[in-house]
């Protein structure tokens, strides 16, 4: 399964249930929250299944995280043990593992109640903000698998990879995906070394992964020989949690041109909420794709109603995989839950006559200049398109002569030899952009920050461009 290890499902259950039987002698009761921090591996995917096999909530957690973050995570949940990587590794999955008795979670205060039928609470990136806890149910992940299953066609003799962390939903929901569909699982131990996984991959000729953008930019720039090997069994890549640059996806398809590349979109709040598959030429360019079956979409003006077809707004959805809310939280639950089941997403877009999705950014970083509204995804995508552009953000800015608001902010990384100039790239928008959406400064970088799954992380950036 991990390299390391190789289990048949019944062996599978057989560490699951060792896991779930240390719990309970460690005084685990259903509904207790249970800290998960293991890196990626067979453990992992056994202590997870015996975490909810014993009836108590799981708590995946980033497992080179800083203590202080474990401690909060404690706390906030009244974690009752922490389950961790031992070590040693010993030969078992199951007995590479240890428990904790967080010391922070005795001073947490215990929640009133917990969600009927709560299985996970898994922490947002924080990418623009203090992570919270989204609560989510086993109805509620049973939906996101069965949706998985239904849009890839998943079945029993796939080998499903994973090759993104465990501890995010992202992962995780390809576990359950496959494990509902009795599909092999495949997981890459060594995900900061691009080459071990790619052959990973190869060797164990997985038929399906999904992954970052960021991480197959990396495959494609440094290892694309070694993709291109895969090509004779990966029948699909789904690609999610960040937009797909047209460059990026026109090179997974002459690598590996009989694969169906997947571009997906979704929320911790909602796992999977629309999915496309990548077209050349592209018939809807900028639209992440339609709805999955059962989840229906809605755009709402600023009074909450909704939106005719191709106006822009915010985004909300009516869906089985919908979170119950944040941990703890309860006004950030007021405002994520709306009436009749309707959640609300942070992001702004238009649905347009088909039901087709055009995300335009988070509401909380569409840039108002001099009153009008800019999408950053939009303007990024067009950076994008120049040749020297390797990778690229947009932030908003203040307005030097006080004038506009804001003013659209580009910080832009060169490609390898490549020399970018203000003025070139000022004239290069200005030919794909209206003209209040044109950058008005820019930054040049090495890299961009980003967060454990590829996503820019904005706050920093912002820290480091003040």
């Amino acid at each position: 399964m991990d390299g390391a290890h190789r289990l048949t499902f019944a062996g599978l259950e057989a560490e699951a249930a060792a896991v779930a039987a240390r719990l309970r002698d460690a005084g685990v009761a259903a509904g207790d929250r249970v800290g998960l921090a293991c890196e990626n591996s067979a453990g992992f995917v056994a202590a997870y299944l015996g975490i909810l096999g014993c009836g108590a909530v799981c708590v995946p957690l980033n497992p080179t995280a800083p203590a202080a973050d474990v401690e909060a995570a404690a706390v906030d949940t009244a974690m009752r043990c922490l389950v961790a990587d031992d070590p040693a590794r010993p030969a078992s999955p199951s007995a590479g593992l240890t428990l904790l008795s967080p010391a922070a979670s005795a001073g947490a205060t215990a929640p009133d109640a917990v969600p009927d039928g709560l299985q996970a609470i898994v922490y947002t990136s924080g990418t623009t903000g203090r992570p919270k806890g989204v609560m989510l149910t086993a109805a509620a992940l049973r939906a996101v698998a069965e949706a998985g299953v239904g849009m890839l066609g998943l079945r029993a003799s796939d080998r499903v990879g994973i090759v993104t962390p465990l501890f995010h939903l992202y992962a995780l929901r390809e576990v359950d995906a496959a494990l509902r569909a009795g599909a092999c699982l495949v997981v890459a131990r060594s995900l900061t070394f691009p080459a071990a996984v790619l052959r990973q991959l190869y060797e164990e000729r997985v038929s399906y992964v999904a992954g970052v953008p960021a991480g197959f930019a990396l495959f494609v720039e440094r290892y694309g020989e070694m993709l291109a090997r895969c090509r004779g069994h990966l029948r699909a890549v789904a690609l999610g949690t960040a937009p797909c640059p047209p460059a990026l996806a026109a090179a997974l398809r002459s690598l590996l041109p009989g694969t169906r590349l997947i571009l997906t979109y979704g929320l911790t709040e909602a796992s999977r909420v629309c999915h496309r598959d990548a077209e050349d030429p592209d018939p809807r360019p900028g639209s992440i794709g339609r709805p999955y079956p059962g989840v229906e979409l809605r755009a709402l003006d600023d009074r909450g109603r909704a939106l005719p077809p191709n106006s822009g707004g915010r985004i909300a959805l009516r869906t089985a995989m919908a979170a119950e809310g944040y941990w703890n939280r309860p006004q950030a639950t007021r405002e994520l839950r709306l009436e009749g089941g309707w959640i609300l997403s942070p992001d702004h877009g238009r649905i347009d006559e088909d039901g087709w999705l055009f995300l335009q950014g988070r509401v909380d970083e569409v840039i108002n200049s001099g009153g009008e509204k800019v999408s950053p995804d939009e303007v990024e995508a067009a950076l994008r398109g120049h040749p020297q552009v390797a990778d690229c953000a947009v932030l908003s800015a203040e307005d030097p002569e006080g004038v506009l608001g804001q003013i659209v902010l580009a910080v832009v990384v060169p490609a390898p030899g490549g020399r970018l100039d203000a003025a070139e790239l000022t004239r290069f928008c200005a030919g794909r952009l209206e003209v209040h959406k044109v950058p008005r400064a820019f930054r040049v970088v090495e890299s961009l920050p980003r967060t454990a799954l590829g996503k820019v992380d904005r706050g920093r950036l912002r820290a480091a461009q003040a």
